[in-house]
This record gives C-alpha cells, structure tokens and sequence, in this order.
C-alpha cells in the first residue's frame, strides 16, 4: 500500500557500525522540520525485542518469518499520503535487500544513500559487499566519482549526536547551529530540489 508515498529512499551500507541507522533517523527528522510528511521502516530485523513478552528473550528469525514481516510493512501497512519513505536496511547484502526490492516493482523507488566511512575497508565492503585511521578522508567520494553517482554530503564526526540520541533527542533540535545540523538540512536541499513533494 505504497501508493500514498511520494519518494521513497533506501540506505545502505556495506559494513555495520557506520552510521546507517543515525542518518536514516535524522534524514528522516531533517525531512520533517522542513515542512514534509516523513515515514521510516527499519527492515533490520536482528533482534526485535518489541515483539517479546520478556525482552531478554533472544530473537532468531530467518528466512519466510523475516521476509513475511517485511513484505506485510511495504504491501499492508497503509502508508497514507507521506511525502517521503525512509527504509533503512541491514548492512551488506542480504534476504531483506532483496525482499525489500522485490516488493518494490512497479513502485517508483526515488534512489538510495549509501552510508559508508573514509576507511578503504568500508569502502571495499560497500564495493563488494579492520579499521585502523578513523580520521582519514575521501572514502565516500572516491566511491561516488568510481561508480559515478553523486556524493550528497560528508557528516563530521559528533559525538553530540550519539549523547543526544540517548536522551531521545536530535541534533537538529538541540543544536541546529552544529555543523552535523548544517550538513543535514543541505542533504535535505539535494534530496528534494528536484523532486515535488
């Protein structure tokens, strides 16, 4: 039931740990303070606790039960008139990709923002599917200039950002003047100057 979402935009990743999910749920935050309707489907499914009666229960679901519980959020779920769908993937590739995909034919998917680190290790991950300088630089715009889509924003390294989240709060809120806040909203600006939402 995607018919009421205008764009839909996938992040990915090659390798956990990269910040996939932080740009996902503060993409989709910068989205809603610019005045549009947002909606986010975390299909990384390792773990929901949400659905235990004791949440220290473990969670081991594989194939048909995870790609069910996916297909029944992109074909059942009533995403009623939303400008933007945000999906956030697990890292790699994996039997949620492709569902995600498969349940995407014949639905307009606006694009996908890969979320990687400078490290040539991530890169390399991301590329195909041990990091030792967290401070070098270009990964991301290597990767954008080698398979030729465009680099849409280089976030700088906050540690504001995982403080807040903790607290339940955003960036974008608590300090709109930080750099992170800057680069968030000028992500939105390329995501949505072509596109009528």
């Amino acid at each position: 039931m995607l018919e009421g979402v205008k764009h839909i935009f996938m992040v990915l990743s090659g390798k956990g740990g990269v910040g996939k999910s932080t740009v996902s749920t503060q993409l989709a935050l910068a989205l809603k303070v610019s005045g549009f309707k947002v909606g986010i489907l975390d299909v990384d499914l390792c773990g929901p606790r949400f659905l235990l009666k004791n949440r220290n229960d473990s969670v081991v679901w594989r194939g048909p039960k995870k790609t069910g519980m996916i297909k029944e959020f992109l074909t059942d779920v009533a995403w009623n008139d939303i400008d933007y769908l945000i999906i956030d993937t697990p890292p790699g590739t994996s039997d949620e990709h492709i569902t995600v995909m498969e349940n995407l034919k014949g639905v307009k998917c606006d694009g996908a923002i890969i979320v990687t680190t400078p490290q040539a290790v991530a890169v390399d991950d991301v590329l195909r599917e041990e990091c030792t300088n967290i401070f070098s630089s270009g990964g991301g715009v290597a990767l954008s200039e080698l398979v030729k889509v465009p680099f849409l924003a280089k976030l700088p390294i906050d540690p504001a950002i995982g403080k807040l989240a903790d607290k339940g709060q955003s960036i974008l809120i608590s300090m709109p003047d930080s750099q992170v806040a800057q680069v968030l909203r000028k992500l939105v600006e390329e995501l949505t100057k072509s596109k009528e939402a």
